[in-house]
C-alpha cells in the first residue's frame, strides 16, 4: 500500500503470455506470493521499445528492470489481482526463458 499511486522502479521476473501478465516477488520479499498484474504502455519509445522487442515472443519469462506507476485496489487483469503495475519504461533485460525459474 505504501507505493500505491507512486512511480517506482523494480527489478523483477515478468511472466507473460495469453491472458497473463504478472510480476513475481523475489525470494527475499516478505510478502512473497502477492500477485501483481502488469500492463505495458503501448507507446514505448527508444531504448524501452528496443528492450521490449528482445523479450521472447509469445509467452515467457523475463528478468528485467521496469519503471512505472503502481496501483492498488483492483480488481485488475482477470479480476484476480488487487495490485497493478503500469510500465512506461524498460531499462534492461537481464535474462529470459530457461535461465529463469520462479519458485
Amino acid at each position: 500500500q505504501q507505493f500505491a499511486g507512486k512511480r517506482i522502479r523494480v527489478h523483477a521476473i515478468y511472466k507473460y503470455g495469453f491472458e497473463i501478465q504478472r510480476l513475481y516477488s523475489p525470494a527475499c520479499c516478505p510478502e512473497r506470493g502477492v500477485k501483481i498484474w502488469v500492463e505495458i504502455e503501448t507507446g514505448l519509445e527508444g531504448e524501452s521499445l528496443k528492450v521490449y522487442h528482445k523479450f521472447p515472443k509469445g509467452m515467457g519469462l523475463a528478468l528485467a528492470t521496469f519503471e512505472g506507476t503502481f496501483e492498488s485496489g483492483g480488481p485488475y487483469g482477470d479480476s484476480g489481482y488487487r495490485l497493478k503495475f503500469t510500465v512506461d519504461k524498460i531499462e534492461k533485460l537481464e535474462a529470459d526463458g530457461e535461465a529463469i525459474r520462479p519458485s
